[in-house]
């Protein structure tokens, strides 16, 4: 794909999911998850081995109005880096 075609092309992407939130903000809300998200999330994880830590973490919800009603996701969102244990 030529320069100039993925410059144009560019000018028409969002740049940030607060740029895509904006344009549909009658669709569209972006929050911190409840305690009632939260609960609703909890799950149990088989023990496995550790080669990552999550730090600075927190659970966004994506709420979407669609034609066949609200639906809302999980993001789990955080700094990564490598397990401190070796």
């Amino acid at each position: 794909m030529a320069k100039e075609t993925v410059e144009e092309l560019q000018k028409f992407l969002p740049k940030s999911i607060d740029d895509v939130v904006r344009e549909n903000r009658d669709k569209l809300r972006l929050a911190l998850a409840t305690e009632d998200e939260l609960k609703a999330l909890e799950t149990t994880i088989a023990d496995a081995s550790v080669r990552h830590q999550l730090a600075g973490w927190n659970v966004l919800m994506l709420h979407a109005t669609t034609a066949s009603g609200q639906v809302s996701s999980p993001r789990l969102i955080g700094r990564v880096g490598n397990d401190s244990r070796g």
